[in-house]
């Protein structure tokens, strides 16, 4: 959903705004991203979460997958505010982006969908190592995220960027 456009020449001033801006969000970011995760642990809502799913019949590998679901959704809803201000704000306010509303918000979804899925899985992977290889789970859980992301390497350029970018041939000059 989003054209590369050719790269926008900024003065030396508005670079320094921009670098600012980013550092602020970087440490905004950095504040406000375990605190949402630890303001649902503090409260109870992730043990009360827990609980529920615990009280279905579903094995817990599905219990685990959908707790660890709902865990990255709600952080990234949480979040939501300050991505769409690091994200769509800031780069508009400094002609970096021609994306409407819109657009950013089928992005963001797109991303917190796979971030989520992702996270599940690595979550999961990890739970699932620690369970079943006992002492030795480091070692397995290790070999397994390091081959994912070597797989990561490949697959990115072929099946996640093209979920974010329109690939369009360079023009000849």
């Amino acid at each position: 959903s989003f054209v590369y456009a050719a790269p926008v020449e900024l003065r030396s001033d508005a670079v320094n705004v921009l670098a600012a801006e980013r550092r602020r969000l970087f440490l905004l970011g950095s504040v406000f991203s375990p605190l949402a995760a630890l303001l649902p642990y503090l409260t109870g809502a992730w043990e009360n979460a827990w609980f529920n799913l615990a009280a279905t019949n579903w094995p817990l590998s599905v219990r685990a997958l959908l707790f660890l679901l709902f865990f990255h959704l709600i952080i990234s809803l949480v979040l939501m505010p300050l991505a769409f201000y690091s994200g769509y704000v800031v780069s508009h306010a400094f002609g970096l982006s021609r994306q409407t509303r819109r657009a950013w918000l089928v992005d963001w979804l797109k991303a917190t969908l796979l971030g989520a899925a992702f996270g599940a899985a690595v979550g999961g992977t990890f739970i699932w190592t620690v369970v079943a290889f006992g002492s030795i789970w480091w070692i397995v859980f290790g070999v397994i995220a390091s081959a994912l992301a070597v797989a990561l390497v490949f697959v990115t350029p072929y099946v996640l960027v093209p979920l974010f970018f329109k690939m369009q041939p360079l023009a000849d000059t």
